[in-house]
């Protein structure tokens, strides 16, 4: 049975109107060395791949899961703590021939000659579509799309502390404090979201998000911890899995990444995670290709073994990737693209005109969902706009999630961002980011 969904404007054709901050990419630095031995238990304070600039400002609310019996006080640590040690490789992990596989960047489209015109944004359609948030969270975060950050603060703070085991107050006084500059605030406030619900896979993985969204080393190794333990608890989740390793592979833990991707493509995800295997051998693939770029005695061709043992390809092209996750179940987040062209891509028309195809569209919570444009960065039709459309609420009542942008030069130099966000009513519209080209 086709599902039901609300009238989009101009049947999903209109855009809007995105006033959120772009994203600038920045090609003056490299990935990381990464570490050599699975065994230790904290990741070298090696430099971190650079990320892209400070989350886009949220519009819009959501009801919250009721406060633990003993309210939980915010963390004072950011420190990851250690990884368990990771299983051995199999011994016949190298052995036979060189597989005759084609490299992963398939050829590139070519453009039609003349596209077909783009439809006419119109802002005012958007305007009639259910605000993302309502109540005191959205009340916050609209003083922080509007540039009011310290009073946000206060009213996050005072939020606070009249409900302390409130997930969404910790969430709105995390980023009351990152627009204030106050980024170890912020951590220890979506760390505490960890303290609240230690056993919830999918709020670890939520807060990991966050974490990592600071773009500082301390709390990326909280993300990384978080999001290991998430797949400890919930291994038969794929977006746990892909979060963890491109955590790691964002901190320069190449042989952790690939060890993770590893285990997980030998685990049989249920037939709701569409493209799941894909996405995840993807994943593998650019590990490869950054971890050959910076350990020079791995030789390519030794990876690429171990790629064809998992079905996969290695990144020998360029490719903008945008990965959707969110952290609850039988509900529907859909994904939108919008190129600088003026087309646009999402689950019923899944392939831009000007290069770019949405994989699949996961219809029953957590995702992944993976957006990828594979056309070199001079011929891609930048601005990307990306935002989200609540299509269908599940039984939590509210979604929340986070949108990570992975680019990759072709020669294993990646840049990464991240864009969490929560988004409650039903049909409601929440614009996430605007990425520009590299500079």
């Amino acid at each position: 049975m086709a599902r039901r969904r609300s009238p989009e404007p101009e049947d999903e054709e209109a855009g809007g109107d995105f006033r959120d901050p772009t994203i600038v990419l920045d090609d003056s630095i490299s990935v990381p060395q990464g570490l050599k031995d699975l065994a230790r238990k904290e990741a070298e304070e090696a430099p971190r791949t650079p990320t892209w600039g400070s989350p886009a400002p949220a519009k819009n609310n959501v009801e919250s899961p009721p406060p633990p019996s003993e309210p939980a006080t915010v963390s004072d640590s950011t420190q990851g703590v250690g990884l368990p040690e990771l299983p051995p490789e199999p011994e016949d992990a190298l052995r036979g021939t060189l597989p005759d596989i084609k490299a992963a960047g398939s050829p590139q489209q070519k453009r039609q000659p003349e596209l077909p015109k783009p439809p006419h944004y119109d802002s005012a359609d958007f305007d009639k579509l259910p605000r993302a948030y309502t109540g005191q969270f959205g009340e916050i975060m609209s003083l922080l799309a509007h540039g009011k950050a310290e009073r946000a603060r206060t009213q996050a703070e005072a939020w606070r502390a009249v409900d302390p085991g409130q997930t969404l107050a910790l969430v709105a006084l995390g980023e009351a404090c990152r627009a204030t500059g106050d980024l170890r605030r912020a951590a220890r406030a979506f760390g505490s979201i960890i303290d609240l619900f230690p056993a919830r896979a999918d709020l670890r993985r939520f807060a990991a998000g966050r974490l990592a969204s600071l773009q500082e080393r301390s709390a990326l190794d909280l993300a990384i911890d978080s999001a290991w333990r998430a797949v400890e608890q919930r291994p038969d989740q794929p977006s746990g899995h892909h979060l963890l390793a491109t955590f790691l592979l964002e901190a320069g833990r190449f042989e952790q990444a690939f060890a993770v991707l590893t285990q997980a493509l030998d685990i049989n995800f249920d037939r709701r995670y569409l493209a799941a295997d894909r996405i995840l051998r993807e994943d593998a693939a650019l590990v490869a290709k950054a971890w050959a770029k910076s350990d020079p005695s791995r030789k390519e061709d030794e990876l690429w073994r171990r790629l064809a043992r998992l079905g996969a390809r290695l990144e020998d092209g360029p490719s903008l990737r945008f990965v959707l996750t969110w952290e609850s179940d039988a509900n529907d987040v859909d994904f939108h693209v919008r190129d600088g062209e003026g087309y646009h891509a999402f689950y019923a028309k899944p392939v831009l005109p000007t290069g770019g195809q949405l994989y699949a569209d996961v219809r029953d919570g957590y995702g992944p969902e993976c957006f990828t444009v594979r056309e070199p960065a001079a011929t891609r039709a930048y601005p990307y706009r990306l935002s989200i459309r609540y299509a269908r609420r599940g039984p939590m009542g509210y979604g929340m999630g986070t949108l990570q942008i992975i680019e990759h030069d072709g020669h294993g130099k990646l840049r990464f961002g991240h864009r969490p966000f929560v988004i409650m009513n039903d049909g409601g519209y929440l614009e996430l980011a605007e990425v520009q080209p590299p500079r």
